[in-house]
């Protein structure tokens, strides 16, 4: 009886130290290895029917082609895009940096530099080509204290199929070797040691890689020391599934997606990419960001326990008002940092009237509705559609659909400060301030006339032209202002007395404007800065334009002058102030 005993007992023991054992080898392989599964919905196969299998996939490793996202799919090609993902061994990498700290980012063919290969090591001791840019092709705009001045001495580094803050053994074996990861090694007033983007050469999709974890404090000006691998923070998942921040097009120009913007300037230095919520797969359109192609959409059912989780974090949420105006016009030209758009992309992104609608959306009924009203600014009418659950696929995912078939993905998401939603993609502040519609839309196809003479103080002639010829009289009139159909261009007209105090000779004049910025501060959508294309000013060729009286009346400066900062007129000084009247005489009603 004895020996049975002991030999059931050393069993055991050798049993346990095998548990052991094998609870290590899957921890290490979960901890440090790439787990493909994450792909594919959690399914429960339940003894009672009630859950629904997982597809057959294949192994941990080898994953069916048909499952794998960097196997099937058009953004597997070279070409996506219209141009051969080969461009990037070659094309050379800027970065400049904005007022707001957003980055600019852009490549280039060699003409005449090239990357140096095989490189040295960077900062942090990670191998890289690299090559040493032309000075003044890279700057910080509106530095602290010194202004706008360029990054010198700046090295630029590349790194092929090496994510320089991970490695390559936390990724699946090839995963990595359509990325390019860049940096910057210089200085700007500020030691300027980042790790950028990462670059799919195949989708020409961008992602962020990096995490900052330390920062300095220059004047008030804070900036990062030191980054880390984005999959040691957040959801602890590569880098290339969450969503791409933009896209590179063909002449290698970096456009950016208006949410990468609109929550980088918010917080430059605790920037961490998201999971929006997407549904379509981001693509080459600035107005279309989407999820990364390298995320199956799930399209499983989620098991009963995890029903109920759902349930559990949407509560806090329910009856609650998330109201959301699509501002990306106005986020997408920095106008903080008081510099020109690039008015020729604005319009092709398709801004125009984005900004007119309010939208309210409303999870009632334990989370089962969902109720979104549009109201129009304008007429003030409001249209209503009601959105009804049908599936939830994860603890924090589900899908809404109304009469017509139009299906919604509901995200519920955790912020810094609180709990949201994200509706299609779009992350709802549950503090969202709505200011009205961006300047654009306030005053596409308007048309301002004031009838009669009125009285400029100062005088008026040619909108300080380089003579500015003045009139004693002070006088113009019939002034008229005509928006185009996107509100990004006007014509002003009027007639002003050159014939003095004895006789009168009206002169007619006309003047063409289009948009240059909007203005610096977020409440105030009721003014911009346009340029004027057919005259050029001594002072400059800007003209502030200003609505007032809920939109009835517009007034702008009665002289050209620059696009930033105070209008300087011999002893007189002007603020540039759009809540002021001072300057902004010329006045008309709307018709």
């Amino acid at each position: 009886m004895k020996k049975i005993i002991k030999k059931l007992q050393k069993k055991t023991i050798i049993l346990s130290i095998l548990v052991i054992i094998m609870v290590l080898v899957i921890s290490r392989a979960c901890s440090s290895k790439f787990n493909p599964r994450y792909y594919y919905q959690q399914m429960q196969n339940k003894e009672d029917g009630t859950g629904t299998a997982e597809p057959d996939v294949g192994d941990e490793i080898n994953l069916k082609p048909e499952y794998d996202p960097f196997k099937t799919g058009e953004w597997n090609r070279p070409d996506y895009g219209g141009y051969n993902g080969n461009k990037f061994d070659s094309w050379l990498f800027e970065a400049s940096f904005r007022g707001d700290k957003l980055p600019i980012y852009n490549f280039k063919e060699p003409g005449g530099k090239n990357w140096i290969h095989p490189g040295e090591k960077d900062w942090k001791g990670n191998l890289g080509d690299y090559y040493l840019p032309v000075i003044g092709d890279n700057k910080v705009y509106d530095a602290p204290v010194v202004g706008t001045i360029s990054i010198d001495p700046l090295k630029i580094y590349k790194y092929n199929g090496n994510n320089p803050l991970y490695g390559i053994s936390g990724y699946l074996p090839g995963r990595l070797d359509r990325f390019n990861f860049y940096s910057i090694d210089g200085k700007a007033s500020i030691k300027l040691q980042q790790y950028l983007i990462a670059v799919d050469k195949y989708s020409k999709l961008i992602f962020a890689y990096g995490k900052i974890t330390s920062t300095g404090n220059l004047f008030g000006n804070v900036y990062p020391t030191d980054f880390d691998a984005i999959e040691r923070y957040g959801k602890k998942i590569p880098f290339y599934e969450y969503d791409p921040i933009g896209y590179v097009d063909s002449t290698g120009k970096v456009i950016l997606y208006g949410h990468y913007e609109t929550e980088f300037v918010k917080n430059p230095t605790g920037y961490m990419p998201s999971q929006h919520g997407f549904d379509a797969i981001a693509e080459h359109d600035k107005s279309k960001p989407g999820r990364s192609p390298y995320v199956i959409a799930l399209n499983g059912e989620a098991s009963e326990d995890d029903k109920k989780i759902f349930y559990d974090n949407v509560s806090s949420l329910v009856s609650k008002d998330f109201n959301w105006r699509d501002y990306s016009g106005y986020d997408s030209t920095s106008p903080s940092s008081k510099q020109q758009i690039d008015l020729d992309s604005w319009k092709s992104s398709g801004y125009t009237g984005k900004s007119i609608v309010l939208y309210t959306y409303t999870l009632t009924d334990s989370g089962n509705k969902l109720t979104i009203k549009e109201t129009d600014f304008y007429t003030k009418n409001v249209i209503t559609k009601e959105y009804s659950i049908e599936k939830i696929s994860d603890t924090n995912r589900a899908s809404y659909t109304n009469s017509k078939g139009e299906s919604l993905s509901v995200l519920i998401q955790e912020t810094d400060s609180s709990k949201t939603i994200s509706v299609g993609g779009k992350v709802l502040d549950p503090n969202f301030k709505d200011y009205g519609p961006i300047f654009t839309d306030r005053v596409k196809n308007t048309y301002f006339k004031k009838d009669g003479e009125a009285s400029i103080g100062g005088g008026i002639g040619g909108m300080a032209s380089s003579t500015f010829p003045l009139s004693w009289r002070g006088a113009l009139k019939d002034l008229e202002y005509k928006f185009n159909s996107d509100g990004t261009e006007f014509t002003m007209k009027y007639s002003y007395n050159n014939g003095g105090l004895i006789n009168t000779k009206w002169v007619q004049v006309e003047y063409h404007f289009k948009l240059a910025r909007f203005d610096s501060d977020p409440d105030k959508h009721w003014t911009a800065k346009y340029e004027c294309t057919n005259l050029s000013g001594t002072l400059g060729n800007y003209t502030r334009v200003v609505l007032r009286n809920d939109g009835k009346l517009i007034r702008s400066s009665m002289t050209l002058h620059g696009l930033s900062g105070t209008i300087e007129m011999g002893p007189i000084t002007i603020p540039d102030d759009p809540n002021l009247d001072a300057g902004l005489e010329m006045v008309a009603d709307k018709r």
